[in-house]
């Protein structure tokens, strides 16, 4: 049974009315480590020390550039940074980061922000969080954190970085990529309105597609540079649009929101929803879609639905829209989609003690030591339990003294 609310409300004026909604601008430069200045050579704007690399595409994924970690030696070290990135005391920062591992790598991965004087050379803090990386040779995976610039900041820097190699060898190499800096907000999702987010050259970045569905391409001219498109011109057409790795926290409400317009002849299935996942991001926990009636002929319509991630094993929340048995083939039977934003609704009820992190709230059991211990392993600001940043044992004993506590 869903447990979904489904709003609908026609926008004024005809197609393309659509206001588009953006996380806040990107402050980052180049952060898909592309050759921004067509000299030949991948990474402007990027630093590297130690064992590490901005100016190269070791993996040939389509993506002409990114950085690389190099731990294929006991001893080696080190990072990729951007300085220079202007920031002001007192702004919570977002990092987003996407990193991919082979599968013999073997060791100690960090990834921050850290915040700098006027000279940007001075450091005045920094969060740095460590990596646990489960899944090696697994694809780029999506790490977030966020952190407060101090007095005195002028500039902020992410950097990735590796240490404590603990043996050598082949396929020891981890890849950075598509590094985004901006001011926090409630935004979950990269790309609401499938633009070029990385800039380079191609719209629809950190979507995805399957079936009769694409990005990348301005199929109706409304004014914006980047939607996704379905196509329902043969019969039996299927297919739809997703994100994936938007960090979710088990037991939260999100709020999907997503324009669509649908041309004159549409005939099919639409739904849009919410679909929760595991640690790997591939196992499904929870799917909850609703069924679009669809206007056609009538411009963009905004569809809106909420739902609460499962309380247990949920890591990831994905905004979906798809479609099915397409009835007829012909011309004008397309559909656009835009605007396509997942944002955190409410924070449930934290339950009788900092260790009542999963439902039923008001009850300690399993199921909060293995919410806060997916939390912890995670770096979740909601397992810093005593606030100074870090995660550690003391976080982990002060879980534990609220545990044995009990509920009242």
């Amino acid at each position: 049974m869903t447990r979904t609310r489904l709003l609908a409300a026609v926008l004024a004026g005809a197609a393309g009315a659509a206001s588009a909604i953006e996380p806040t601008p990107n402050l980052t430069r180049n952060p898909g480590f592309l050759d921004v200045d067509a000299d030949g050579t991948t990474g402007d704007e990027w630093g590297a020390f130690g064992a590490a690399l901005a100016t190269i595409d070791f993996f040939g994924d389509g993506n002409p550039g990114h950085g690389t970690l190099f731990g294929d030696n006991v001893d080696n070290e080190g990072g990729v940074f951007q300085a220079g990135i202007p920031a002001e005391a007192g702004t919570t920062y977002e990092l987003t980061v996407r990193i991919q591992w082979e599968a013999n790598w073997d060791a100690a991965t960090f990834y921050g922000l850290e915040f700098y004087a006027a000279d940007d050379a001075t450091k005045l803090d920094e969060r740095i969080v460590e990596i646990t990386e489960e899944f090696l040779d697994f694809g780029y995976r999506r790490h977030d954190l966020t952190a407060t610039a101090p007095p005195d900041t002028a500039f902020v820097r992410p950097i990735v970085l590796f240490s404590d190699v603990q043996s050598g060898g082949a396929s020891r190499a981890a890849t950075v990529d598509n590094v985004l800096v901006r001011e926090a907000d409630d935004v979950l999702n990269l790309n609401p309105g499938f633009g070029d987010v990385v800039g380079d050259g191609n719209n629809g970045d950190f979507w995805g597609t399957f079936g009769a569905a694409a990005l990348d391409l301005d199929f109706f001219n409304n004014g914006n540079p980047g939607h996704a498109t379905l196509f329902a011109d043969n019969p039996g057409n299927a297919g739809g649009v997703f994100q994936q790795a938007v960090p979710a926290v088990p037991g939260e409400s999100y709020t999907f929101t997503v324009d669509v317009s649908f041309e004159e002849n549409w005939d099919a299935d639409t739904f849009f929803g919410l679909e929760f996942y595991g640690a790997d991001d591939a196992f499904l926990v929870l799917q909850e879609v609703e069924e679009i009636v669809e206007t056609p002929g009538l411009g963009y319509v905004t569809y809106q639905m909420e739902a609460v991630a499962p309380a247990a094993f949920t890591t990831f929340v994905r905004p979906i829209v798809l479609f099915e048995n397409a009835a007829a083939a012909g011309p004008g039977r397309a559909a656009t989609i835009d605007n396509a934003l997942v944002q955190l609704t409410s924070t449930v009820d934290p339950g009788c003690n900092v260790a009542d992190v999963a439902d039923p709230f008001g009850e300690l059991n399993f199921f909060d030591v293995s919410a806060y211990l997916q939390l912890f392993g995670d770096a979740d600001p909601r397992a810093d339990l005593n606030d100074d940043g870090l995660f550690n044992f003391f976080d982990v004993s002060a879980f534990l003294t609220a545990f044995n506590a009990g509920c009242p």
